[in-house]
């Protein structure tokens, strides 16, 4: 009986530790994906700062739900279970705001595509 509650606990503890490297992976393809919208010919993320982007971690936001993960110094929130993402930016003038999605890729990446920027009030 104990070789058996051993086994099981050690199957279980290997799935965890699965599942958290492939969440990890997941952060970094969808930050890679947010880097490349931002390398992107036509940047449409007004402000974001590619270069700062590359070299901050992503901070796990318990409090916001499992997969939900955000920038420290920056405005995206990245929800890697529904694979969404959103991106605020608040100029002089006004607040914006752009939601998008990840499409998985063929080969496992991840490609960030904007479904909507909504612009607040213009506060001159």
């Amino acid at each position: 009986m104990k070789t058996i509650c051993i086994a099981l606990l050690s199957f279980g503890l290997l799935g965890c530790a699965t599942t958290r490297e492939a969440a990890d992976a997941d952060v970094q393809r969808a930050k890679s994906a947010l880097l490349d919208l931002m390398h992107s010919k036509d940047n449409p993320l007004e402000g974001a700062d590619s270069k700062q982007f590359e070299t901050v971690e992503l901070i796990k936001r318990a409090d916001m739900g499992d997969g939900v993960y955000w920038w420290r110094g920056g405005d995206f929130r990245i929800d890697i279970r529904q694979h969404t993402f959103s991106y605020i930016f608040n100029t002089t003038h006004a607040l914006q705001c752009w939601k998008g999605k990840f499409a998985v890729l063929p080969d496992g990446q991840w490609e960030a595509h904007i479904h909507e920027h909504l612009h607040g009030a213009d506060t001159r």
